[in-house]
């Protein structure tokens, strides 16, 4: 797993490295670890509500997309092998990004914490 998520990380820099923005992987397989683990900034620092599919703003006014228009978010985890994680295990796993999705829906503009300082509050919290 941990070959398979730093092979993962390393083609995310080559495909940057050509001007292109992201590359995605859906595998209920991969675990995180101490040695190797996913890139999960990309949430906080880049993605807003206006992001529907892809990484660009979907393009309507802005009186369609105001808070008021987003009333929440949420994260599909899928699992074709049920024993695969456990339920503590998969929470675990989305806890980083949950907790960037939560704040990015409550307020997409630009964040005032870098990646770093919005992790130690998530662990504080």
């Amino acid at each position: 797993a941990d070959l398979a998520t730093g092979w993962l990380n390393d083609r995310q820099k080559t495909v940057e490295a050509k001007g292109k923005n992201r590359i995605e992987a859906w595998n209920d397989g991969f675990f995180s670890s101490p040695r190797a683990s996913a890139d999960k900034n990309r949430i906080y620092e880049s993605w807003t509500p206006l992001v529907i599919r892809g990484t660009g703003a979907v393009a309507v006014p802005a009186s369609m997309t105001g808070p008021d228009r987003i009333p929440g978010a949420r994260f599909a985890i899928w699992c074709d092998r049920a024993q695969a994680q456990t339920a503590p295990q998969v929470a675990a796993g989305i806890r980083l990004p949950l907790a960037a999705l939560a704040q990015k829906t409550w307020d997409p503009r630009t964040p005032a914490l870098s990646w770093t300082g919005f992790k130690a509050l998530a662990n504080r919290v």
